[in-house]
């Protein structure tokens, strides 16, 4: 009773841009990870993403984690800035770049497929830093890497153009507010309720790494599970071996199999292993190539008494091994 208290206290206090509303929320998710009390997390999150704006997003995804397991309904009902917590308000923006570019913008799907390569490119470029600045020399040099200043210059603007004109047709020249030049930057500015794939599994890995750094392996577990929801596979795929895309994929590519390794070993620890494999499972979707993942979905299938699974596992571990040239391992 004590941690629900505090729950519903932190909610109230956080419209009300309460100071203490922020401490409350975070104390109730320590204490709640403790006990192992759910129900109170889906409304300390809900305070949560109301005190830090920045993060909301990340937030909302674990309060709808924890609202898929219990079932809970949002106790907020008034029209305030908390509204779009309801998970059944469709993001006025929504971007995926995991297994390929898609957009919708007020719910109505963007034809990419009208747009040339380069400009294509160019979205992909500056959704996947959405809402940062990107300088102009960036752009020309990723996007135009043979072409020389002048000519790169010329053309990053004419894609510029035809970019503001795809995603707000019949906008005046200088009035898009979607594609903003900043200086010598461009930005991608999407309302507050856009839902960026890519931006979302960082930001749920970010939480993840913060609440393992602390001990607390509970809530590290629902962040990099709602990291893992957003079914990272190749980021942006049809731009093929990009420069300017290799490192971030890679990025992502590490901390999905860093989120899929701790969430195999956290459900394996607690007794679960049909989740462990699961979350073996989706890293090696991810990296079929990360050997830990194997030899977690292995023993996981062991302990889950599936033998047949586990040897079936086992098999396809040594079948990967020999692809890349290493010896299978001696089994008794």
């Amino acid at each position: 009773m004590e941690v629900w208290a505090r729950a519903l206290q932190a909610l109230a206090l956080a419209p009300l841009d309460q100071p203490a509303a922020c401490q409350l929320a975070l104390d109730v998710e320590r204490l709640a990870g403790r006990t192992g009390i759910d129900g109170p997390l889906f409304v300390c999150y809900l305070a949560l993403a109301i005190c830090n704006g920045e993060r909301d997003r990340t937030y909302r995804a674990l309060a709808d984690a924890v609202r898929t397991r219990t079932g809970l309904v949002n106790p907020i009902s008034k029209p305030d800035k908390s509204a779009d917590l309801d998970a059944t308000t469709e993001p006025s923006v929504v971007m995926r770049c995991f297994g390929g570019l898609q957009l919708s913008i007020g719910g109505n799907p963007v034809k990419l497929t009208s747009l040339k390569p380069r400009v294509r490119s160019l979205l992909g470029l500056l959704a996947v830093n959405a809402g940062r600045p990107v300088h102009r020399e960036i752009l020309q040099q990723g996007l135009w890497p043979s072409a020389d200043a002048e000519s790169s210059s010329r053309n990053l603007h004419v894609a510029i153009s035809t970019l503001r004109l795809a995603l707000e047709p019949g906008i005046a020249r200088g009035r898009s507010s979607l594609v903003v030049r900043e200086g010598d930057a461009y930005c991608l500015k999407l309302p507050e309720d856009a839902d960026v794939d890519v931006l979302e599994f960082e930001r749920a890995i970010a939480a993840g790494r913060a609440a393992r750094a602390r001990g607390d392996r509970q809530a590290s577990a629902r962040a990099f599970s709602a990291a893992l929801d957003r079914n990272p596979a190749e980021l942006l795929p049809e731009e093929g071996p990009a420069d300017w895309l290799i490192e971030r994929r890679g990025d992502c590519i590490g901390a999905g199999v860093e989120a899929a390794k701790f969430l195999a070993q956290f459900w394996l620890a607690d007794g679960d292993p049909s989740g462990s494999a699961a979350a073996a499972s989706s890293g090696l979707r991810i990296d079929r190539y990360a050997d830990p993942l194997w030899r977690l979905l292995i023993e996981a299938r062991t302990q889950a008494g599936d033998l047949a699974a586990a040897a079936r596992a086992q098999a396809d571990y040594e079948r990967m091994l020999t692809e890349v040239g290493a010896a299978p391992a001696i089994r008794d």
